[in-house]
């Protein structure tokens, strides 16, 4: 059996969302001498079973299960079983770069460095980016004599050398020591002054091998309560006292900067709760300014509902203003009926501007949520912000991908949006915005739901309706915008199909721009072949996905593709192109195809159509109802409020 160089210890909580990212980062190192240690802590999610997928097919992967005892007891655990002259640890919803353990330890040997550290990468969920401020410059090594100028004072004064995941350590100077498993937070601090007093030497490399998630689950302590953070903090107080004789350093200059580090701590941490509290004592009134003007109510407007409730449940107020023209659908009906407050803007930005004024007096509204907007709208929502001297907040929900205009038009749409916060429909839309030059402060993500109960309404339909042979194979796409949403592409696909003999019809149902369609039908086959057929809009859009065979998504852009994950829900096997708002997707691997590309569309279609597994769709199901209901993205609307209010 190959030596094991380095032990990987990786504790796991709640984190089975990332924890693939994390694990799969650490089996593909340069550096294949080693064992990876994952402890379940008792995770409630599919952490567990996760890593039991991963042990079987990777021998150098061990499972070790446990009751729930938080982070220290968890990389305890690790430190007992581990076998390698190298200690690494890895949060699990973190991840290393391919050289991260080879670098560190080359340099660990080229020096004879007992703990080598590597700089960060902080990694936010909107797919931003940034490294870390530099602690030391690159290549630097200092042996236990300059400890106490370029270590332990940095200890004493702060918290930049506490963490122990971007730290490689020689196996000897941990001997004997352990995570201090009755501390709730500060851990790893204490850990890192034990283990950075064993040690003889320490060396740093400036480069951000290492990437730091900024996740609010997880192992870590975020959330306690000021009386057990000063326990925890004056604990390391009193840990840091006693170290000062250790390492010599102990005057009275010294005690005062580890007595002025636990009292900014707590006053940090009592800021913050003071500030939960003012931000419960405001009242939220929110106005949902939306130009929805789809015929049927759809998911948004089951959002809509399910965040209403949320809001109403933290005894706030919703309201709404809708353009004029959908005072006659149903759906607006329906919402009246069931009480909801609902007003109506019109084509003057003028008459807009006083409607807004008079409904945010009236109301007292502190944030306009507003959703597809155009200027006869959102300027006037802007202006009334500006006129309240920052008491009212406007949030620009973005649905769609944001993508940049020319300058003139940009510089309009930014002025029109002036101070407002923005909530990404996705990860990759709250990325793109920040991307563009939108304060990191100042962006959000929600990722979008869909509403179940819709779509377990459904009619079943017969082939016959539609004029279809009973053996055909039914592909469904949606093509409001044949162009964006890549119907042409699924033309060539399938009459390329057609041409090899396959029976298989397109359908296209198609809420708007029909006559666009059918136009670019006409120009490209001369009339509208019999293997397509054009449907009308339904409300249970889930008839159409359980009448179909495979739904098909090449879309060259989208901010959250709803239809695809509504076909997941419906067990209907998907293809989609592989542009980053749908892959982003929690969806499996294999339903990606090269984006823009007809020949891998068709490819994929073929291979959906004839080789689709049962278990799969099960599985795509059991993903989307995990991580798409309606009421987790309440939730996280509702937070956001707060956080704007705040």
């Amino acid at each position: 059996m190959a030596e094991v160089k380095v032990s990987v210890i990786v504790a796991m909580y709640k984190a089975e969302k990332h924890l693939k990212r994390c694990i799969e980062s650490i089996i593909s190192q340069s550096e294949s001498q080693m064992e990876i240690i994952l402890i379940n802590d008792g995770s409630p999610d599919r952490c567990g079973e996760i890593a039991r997928e991963y042990a079987a097919l990777d021998h150098r992967i061990r499972v070790i299960h446990k009751e729930n005892g938080g982070v220290a007891s968890a990389r305890n655990c690790g430190l007992e079983k581990a076998c390698g002259r190298y200690i690494v640890f890895v949060d699990s919803d973190d991840w290393i770069d391919r050289d991260y353990i080879k670098i560190l330890m080359q340099k660990s040997i080229e020096l004879d460095a007992d703990i080598v550290q590597c700089n960060i990468c902080y990694e936010w969920p909107h797919g931003i980016s940034k490294d870390r401020p530099s602690d030391f410059p690159d290549n630097f090594f200092v042996k236990k004599p300059g400890f106490k100028e370029h270590i332990y004072y940095k200890m004493l004064v702060g918290i930049q050398m506490n963490s122990v995941w971007r730290t490689l350590y020689k196996r000897e100077v941990l001997q004997g020591l352990r995570f201090d498993e009755k501390l709730e937070t500060c851990e790893d601090l204490v850990f890192s002054i034990k283990a950075f007093t064993n040690a003889r030497s320490f060396a740093f490399v400036d480069l951000p091998l290492y990437h730091y998630f900024q996740n609010d689950e997880g192992l870590t302590g975020r959330g306690l309560s000021l009386k057990k953070r000063f326990r925890c903090n004056f604990y390391v107080s009193k840990v840091l006292y006693e170290h000062l004789k250790i390492w010599k350093m102990d005057s009275l200059k010294n005690r005062s900067l580890v007595l002025m580090r636990i009292v900014n701590i707590t006053f940090s941490k009592a800021l913050r709760l003071f500030r939960g509290y003012l931000k419960q004592t405001v009242k939220m009134n929110i106005l949902q300014i939306a130009d929805y003007p789809a015929p049927y109510g759809g998911n948004f407007i089951a959002s809509l509902e399910a965040l209403d409730k949320k809001v109403r449940q933290n005894n706030g107020n919703v309201f709404y203003l809708f353009p004029q023209k959908v005072k006659e659908y149903g759906w607006i009906k329906e919402l009246r009926q069931k009480g909801f407050h609902i007003y109506y803007y019109s084509d003057s930005i003028i008459k807009n501007h006083i409607l807004l004024r008079k409904i945010a007096k009236k109301h007292d509204i502190n944030i306009f949520h507003v959703h597809f907007t155009n200027m006869k709208i959102s300027l006037p929502a802007t202006l009334a912000c500006l006129a309240s001297l920052g008491r009212k907040k406007q949030i620009t929900h973005m649905h769609v991908e944001y993508v940049k205009k020319s300058f003139i038009k940009e510089l309009l749409r930014r002025v029109s949006k002036w101070g407002t916060f923005y909530m990404g429909c996705s990860e990759f839309v709250s990325g793109q915005l920040m991307k563009s030059g939108f304060s990191g402060k100042r962006v959000f993500c929600a990722e979008n739901a869909i509403d179940f109960s819709r779509l377990d309404k459904y009619e079943l339909l017969a082939n016959a309706q539609y004029g279809i042979e009973g053996t055909a194979k039914k592909v469904l796409i949606f093509g409001y915008n044949w162009y964006v949403k890549g119907v042409d592409l699924a033309l060539e696909a399938v009459a390329e199909l057609i041409r090899e003999q396959r029976s298989i019809v397109l359908l296209i149902p198609v809420a708007a721009n029909k006559e666009n369609l059918e136009q670019y039908i006409l120009q490209r086959f001369g009339s509208i072949p019999p293997w397509v057929k054009i449907l009308e809009p339904r409300n249970d859009i889930a008839s159409y996905y359980r009448f179909a065979d495979l739904f098909i998504s090449p879309s060259r852009q989208e901010g959250f593709c709803y239809a695809l994950v509504e076909a997941a829900y419906c067990k209907v096997p998907v293809v989609a192109s592989d542009i980053p708002a749908q892959k982003n997707l929690r969806l499996t691997r294999d339903v990606w195809v090269k984006a823009g590309d007809t020949g891998a569309l068709k490819a994929g279609i073929e291979k959906a159509l004839y080789s689709s597994r049962q278990e799969l769709l099960d599985a795509q199901k059991a993903i989307v109802e995990e991580h798409y209901e309606l009421d987790r993205w309440a939730r996280r609307v509702s937070d956001v409020y707060n956080e704007v209010i705040k």
